[in-house]
């Protein structure tokens, strides 16, 4: 009647998923500039009340962003220095 047994557990484990991050250092800045000015270029926009501040700010974050992921694209990074904490949410 001793509460002391022997407790198992099998544990599994997935494989990790792939890890990708960019790497500023490497940014093709040619591509960068090309993607910015087709997709702002210039312009001269009347800016009257705050929600049109909104809109071109809006319009020039999403334009610098993605100009930014073509320009810095993703590669895949090598498990020789893996942390098992680090993941894509990070």
């Amino acid at each position: 009647m001793s509460d002391h047994r022997r407790i198992y557990f099998l544990l599994e484990q997935e494989k990790p998923a792939s890890r990708y991050c960019r790497n500023p250092r490497h940014t093709n800045w040619e591509v960068f500039d090309k993607e910015l000015s087709q997709s702002i270029g210039l312009w001269i926009s009347r800016v009257k009340t705050p929600a049109d501040i909104e809109r071109e700010l809006t319009r020039v974050n999403s334009a610098l962003i993605n100009a930014y992921e073509k320009a810095c694209p993703l590669h895949k990074v090598s498990g020789r220095h893996h942390v098992p904490w680090w993941n894509n949410e990070l």
